[in-house]
């Protein structure tokens, strides 16, 4: 009989979804906040410097305190060194720095290096000029002291952004806030002092010094006054290098000098046809360094590179394109702006290859140099260089004309007798004669032979009178180097050359060797009795009170920072000792006035049944406490301990022993 109980071995079993149990992959945690760059890709893109300052505010810590204990353990190279004291305390080791972090080199890729390992932003090279290593000269590119745009600030706090420092703001050639078009700011409006680039209390938007906040929108009537040309280049100085930061990602770092010197080759073909000297002469630089720049000898600097940008009227940028034919534009704009300036157009290649084709059909035929004279040519490189074919054919006309064919007895001189004696009387004529080589060359001939087998005493008179002059000329530069050595103070055989029309003081050595040793001699000791004058001066200012910092002591020396310091080692460390030495002193007096100040609160917030808190302290404190913020919670903690310490010692009984009463005795 079947049972009435169902079969539980045939049930269907529910089914549940599977899970999968494996612990899913977590992305690597990063030892810092990691903190997004901020612009990168704009004009206003933040500056390495200014990114440190922003992840330190981010963790509530110092700047010091953020590199020496956190970013400099990132590397194998250290950032800073730490030292222990004699108190066993451990400093982070940081000191206030220039803006060289943003610039490139072994020490900025360390930098990188640090923060790209601490918070895990692979683009951090971009707040640098890195992409830029292969291209820019990299001296005198920053500037020494900090420097921003107090709208920038207001602006960004008043939207709600993020306060950042812009990298546009570090660079020495950029006086003006391309956004808000007025000068940067270097002083603080509360304090008036200007700070390092980078302190141990850097803050985004904020003064190392006082702590305060920097934004503002500064009145038309409070800004500084520039001439019109000045603020117009300043401007566009500004635009052009936030173009440049701005095409940062998009380049290609490595081939950035070949392309730059194939573009400014191009460029100079195109505007100036060729002609270095007028280039140069254009845009206001030397004819040297566009030859340099030309042949790819040396690195364009940041100012010369703005200066070629705004005499042209040409972006930056289009030195860099690799593509020829994105600038074409560019030089073609520029190129009728210099033609009208500086080039007259009997330079241009259409107008040299004309007067060339014309001089092919001349007769006789004119030499070449001919030709270069009357298109204002010293030499005919620009020549060969526009048209090498009808350059040859006129020299090989000329060379035909003169020595091609065998002269027969009935065919006529080139030259006659009688044109070459009135030119050699007409050079004998002239107060200053030429050679007989030179009259031979403009009269066709390539030496002086024949000049002179024909005409030998007309010759002979040119150079005894040359020889004359010659000697007048020599015992001329005697009297004036003789001269020099009363002078006071004497000046340099480069001054005297200048003064005596000399190319080069190998002239002067030529003839009087033994006057040219003693101007040395004499020049030496000048420049010797000069330095002891300055260290005599540079020891009185390393002893006055108040203390004189080296900045101060340069401008009253008239001297540069650099060369005091070069010229004058030892009395320069000690007026730095001193001003130190005189810093610390008054900090240290600072510092034990607050604390007074604090322990006097303290007991009379005590007294008044108030707890004693930083915020109520501050508050009485005022503005003496703004310099020594960072002391107060500890002033504070220990006023605190010491009122705890006399609450909780037991009070002490004092016994007065007197004699024993009168009966007793």
């Amino acid at each position: 009989m079947p049972s009435a109980t169902p079969n539980l071995s045939m049930r269907m079993h529910p089914l549940f979804d599977s899970w999968d149990c494996t612990l899913p992959p977590l992305p690597k945690r990063s030892r810092l906040y990691a903190l997004k760059p901020l612009g990168i890709g704009t004009p206003l893109v933040e500056s390495l410097s200014g990114y440190v300052a922003r992840l330190a505010d981010a963790h509530a810590v110092s700047l010091g305190n953020l590199v020496g204990r956190e970013l400099s353990a990132l590397v194998a190279n250290p950032l800073v060194h730490s030292f222990r004291t004699e108190t066993g305390s451990d400093p982070h080791g940081f000191h206030a720095r220039t803006y060289a972090i943003n610039s490139f080199g072994e020490g900025t890729k360390r930098w990188v290096e640090a923060l790209q390992a601490g918070t895990m932003q692979a683009d951090l090279h971009f707040l640098t000029l890195l992409p830029f290593e292969h291209l820019l000269w990299p001296l005198a590119i920053f500037r020494h002291c900090r420097a921003w745009c107090a709208a920038c600030y207001e602006d960004s706090r008043a939207q709600g952004k993020v306060v950042h420092e812009s990298l546009l703001w570090a660079l020495k050639m950029v006086t003006f806030c391309p956004r808000h078009r007025q000068p940067l700011e270097e002083a603080c409006p509360h304090c008036s002092r200007r700070a390092k680039p980078i302190t141990v209390y850097s803050r985004p938007g904020y003064c190392a010094m006082c702590q305060k906040w920097l934004g503002r929108h500064t009145p038309e009537g409070d800004r500084s006054t520039f001439k019109q040309h000045d603020a117009e280049a300043a401007l566009w100085y500004a635009g052009a290098i936030g173009d440049l930061l701005a095409a940062a990602p998009r380049i290609e770092p490595t081939s950035l000098r070949g392309t730059f010197t194939a573009n400014f080759r191009a460029c100079v073909d195109s505007i100036a046809e060729g002609n270095k000297s007028a280039f140069a002469a254009a845009v206001g630089v030397h004819y040297e360094t566009v030859y340099s720049l030309m042949t790819g000898r040396c690195l364009p600097s940041i100012p010369t590179l703005l200066r070629v940008s705004y005499y042209l009227k040409i972006p930056t940028i289009s030195f860099l394109e690799r593509d020829p034919a994105a600038a074409e534009a560019h030089w073609q704009e520029a190129r009728g702006r210099v033609e009208k300036r500086r080039l007259p157009s009997s330079r241009a290649s259409d107008a040299i290859r004309a007067a060339l084709e014309q001089a092919t059909s001349e007769q006789p035929p004119p030499r070449l140099s001919d030709v270069a004279q009357r298109l204002n040519y010293l030499k005919l490189d620009r020549l060969y260089r526009v048209d090498p074919k009808l350059c040859r054919q006129i020299a090989s006309r000329y060379h035909d004309s003169v020595r091609g064919h065998r002269r027969k007895p009935s065919d006529k001189r080139f030259c006659s007798l009688s044109k070459m004696k009135r030119a050699l009387e007409a050079s004998l004529a002239r107060e200053l004669p030429a050679a007989a080589f030179y009259v031979a060359l403009d009269l066709g001939f390539v030496s002086d032979l024949t000049l002179r087998r024909k005409f030998p005493d007309l010759c002979r008179k040119i150079q005894d009178k040359i020889d004359v002059q010659n000697a007048l000329n020599i015992a001329s530069m005697g009297r004036a180097l003789k001269a020099a050595l009363h002078e006071d103070p004497p000046p340099s055989l480069s001054q005297l050359c200048e003064r005596l029309g000399c190319s080069r003081s190998v002239v002067l050595r030529g003839h009087f060797s033994a006057l040219c040793d003693q101007l040395l001699e004499r020049r030496s000791a000048y420049r010797v009795h000069q330095i002891e004058t300055l260290r005599r001066r540079l020891r009185g200012l390393s002893l006055e009170s108040p203390a004189v910092s080296l900045e101060k002591a340069c401008k009253r020396v008239g001297l540069s920072r650099q060369r005091l310091v070069t010229l004058c080692p030892e009395e320069s460390a000690a007026i730095v000792a001193h001003y130190d030495n005189s810093l610390r002193g008054r900090t240290m007096q600072r510092i034990a006035e607050l604390d007074r100040q604090v322990r006097r609160i303290v007991g009379e917030l005590h007294q008044e049944g108030k707890f004693p808190s930083i915020k109520r302290v501050t508050a009485c404190l005022g503005e003496s406490a703004s310099h020594d913020w960072t002391a107060v919670p500890a002033m504070i903690k220990a006023a605190v301990s010491e009122l705890n310490t006399r609450a909780s010692d037991p009070p002490v009984i004092v016994l007065v022993l007197t004699g024993p009463p009168a009966e007793s005795r």
